[in-house]
């Protein structure tokens, strides 16, 4: 016998003698005989509460305890979606019991609608609300195009659940070049490693997923011939003058196009950089960048405002003016390349370019010249910024 047939045993036994001890007595009174009968409920209410302390002990719903407080209230903790614990309560335990079964219910019923797609996590809820607080607007524009050009035409928009690691290898397959495949490799393992601690997904994914190789290239400096040609074309077309100061600061691609008026101080230029810990920055405000500055319009918030496509369509017409190709990182070399040249400590140097050592300084950005072309680059410079 269940313990709630063994409770409602009791309760009708004891109702049903109350009844039988009431028409005795009322017989009783017809008859004119005083008849005291009494129930030992004490024994009846023992029984039931000693059945009913059985069965609370035992108690339980779907693996989760119910439990008695020391306050008296009955408690049961669930795990939730976030990996943490909650706690519902109850006066009695039948009350505590209903609330845990519809705790959990609802959570079923999240977990059955939570069928994420993998576009819809990319473009909004991944890019919104853990990336867009923690890094530049540069920096965002640079996820979107990688999502727009290596990520979509590449993968089915499947639900993040199904998507397995074969799927990515193969997605990562299709990507030409090696940087390209590696910026995709990226934004997949950022993305699905936050849906896994978000239980959207059972396994991790990222985790095995064979992250590409990618051999990073040496910049050029541009030879002094180079520099000049480079200068001159730059007043030839729209937006010159953000390859002026990409020249004249050493600043990385994003950074000038997140730069905002606020960065500009009296003395310094702040470079909101997001690459590495040392990337966000102070550097001098050179004379060569305060004569830029001062011929730029303030239009909006932004110093140079323009998109990464058209900053590259705006490079290609360039490199056509200077007969040689012309990048951001050469332009970038070429400013650490000048800053050796002119005799500036490496630890300096390295500071400039956001680099956690002057070693990485050293290796990758200084291209040294011969004697006779330093000297040419030394009045070459003097000549430009006087």
């Amino acid at each position: 016998m269940s313990n709630c047939t063994i409770i409602d045993f009791l309760y009708a036994q004891k109702k049903m003698v109350e009844e039988q001890v009431k028409e005795l007595q009322a017989l009783a009174r017809k008859s004119g005989v005083e008849l005291r009968l009494s129930l030992d409920e004490n024994a009846i209410t023992e029984s039931i509460s000693h059945t009913e302390i059985i069965k609370e002990a035992l108690m339980q719903y779907r693996g989760y305890k119910l439990h008695k407080r020391e306050d008296g209230r009955w408690c049961a903790k669930y795990p939730t979606e976030d990996g943490g614990r909650k706690a519902v309560y109850g006066r009695t335990q039948k009350q505590c019991y209903n609330k845990l079964k519809e705790a959990l219910g609802a959570r079923k019923k999240t977990e059955k609608v939570k069928a994420v797609k993998l576009y819809d996590w990319l473009d909004t809820t991944w890019l919104d609300v853990y990336k867009r607080p923690h890094v530049t607007p540069g920096r965002i524009k640079g996820i979107q195009l990688i999502v727009r050009v290596h990520i979509k035409p590449h993968i089915k928009n499947l639900e993040l659940r199904k998507i397995t690691p074969l799927d990515i290898e193969q997605a990562l397959q299709k990507v030409k070049g090696s940087h390209a495949r590696k910026d995709a490799s990226d934004v997949y393992h950022n993305a699905l490693k936050q849906a896994y601690k978000n239980r959207l997904i059972k396994d991790d994914v990222a985790s095995l997923i064979t992250k590409p190789k990618h051999k990073k290239a040496r910049g050029k400096a541009l030879t002094v011939e180079q520099r000049k040609k480079f200068l001159d074309s730059c007043k030839l077309i729209s937006h010159g003058a953000i390859f002026e100061f990409y020249y004249w600061s050493g600043a990385r691609k994003a950074e000038l196009l997140s730069l905002r008026w606020e960065h500009i101080k009296d003395d310094t230029i702040y470079l909101p950089g997001t690459k590495t810990d040392n990337a966000p920055r102070h550097i001098p405000k050179f004379k060569s960048l305060s004569k830029i500055l001062d011929q730029l319009p303030r239009q909006s918030s932004e110093v140079f405002k323009l998109s990464a496509s058209t900053l590259t369509r705006e490079a290609e017409q360039l490199s056509e003016l200077c007969g040689f190709r012309v990048r951001v990182k050469d332009l970038r070399t070429t400013f650490a390349t000048v800053c050796f040249e002119q005799g500036m400590p490496e630890d300096i140097v390295a500071k400039w370019l956001g680099h956690s050592t002057k070693q990485i300084t050293k290796d990758h950005y200084i291209i040294v010249m011969d004697e006779f072309e330093k000297k040419q680059a030394m009045l070459m410079d003097t000549y430009f910024t006087s």
